[in-house]
């Protein structure tokens, strides 16, 4: 088998090694998530080694207070990992900067990146919200006032998808990746 392997490719043959507990298949893809931020965007393949190092580094995952969402789990993920083996990691440099967390959300076996990721998921989001029949959120009021998560900031993001055809970073930083982080300060 060939030493450069399609990250997809991965994720399904680490879950069927993984196990069903949800503890562990969560700590799985949160990994994968962060693991697919660390590769530049022009790369789509890594070398299978890069991703097992990468599975065995430790990350700090804290379960935010939210209200009124029933249906998600929201976690935020400390970037700054912990490495006591040393293992060697040659990807690592989008997840070292000024970013105080990456935060995502989980349905089911469904996660959206909301922040610190290159890619917000945040229209996702919003359209799985309207499918489970959540209730106002076709208006920034009504979502705004109804919903919150602790760390994440509901009311730009929001602002910043309501057109998406105009979005702009430096308007909503809610929005900025940790890479851009790096690069702003």
């Amino acid at each position: 088998m060939s030493s450069r392997i399609v990250i997809l490719f991965l994720f399904f043959t680490h879950c069927m090694v993984c196990g069903q507990t949800p503890n562990r298949e969560t700590d799985f893809l949160v990994k994968l998530s962060l693991f697919q931020e660390t590769i530049r965007p022009e790369k789509y393949v890594s070398e299978q080694e890069s991703l097992n190092n990468f599975l065995r580094l430790g990350f700090k995952i804290d379960t935010l207070q939210s209200t009124d969402f029933a249906d998600f789990t929201f976690l935020r993920i400390d970037p700054n990992f912990r490495n006591p083996e040393n293992i060697p990691i040659p990807e690592l440099p989008l997840l070292i900067g000024n970013c105080d967390a990456f935060i995502v959300a989980f349905n089911g076996r469904t996660i959206y990146r909301l922040k610190g990721f290159r890619v917000n998921d945040f229209p996702y989001f919003l359209g799985k919200l309207k499918s489970l029949n959540y209730y106002k959120i076709s208006s920034y009021r009504g979502f705004v006032n109804n919903y919150e998560v602790n760390g994440l900031d509901l009311r730009c993001l929001y602002k910043a998808f309501k057109r998406p055809i105009n979005i702009n970073k430096n308007k909503h930083k809610c929005l900025l990746s940790c890479s851009e982080l790096i690069t702003t300060h």
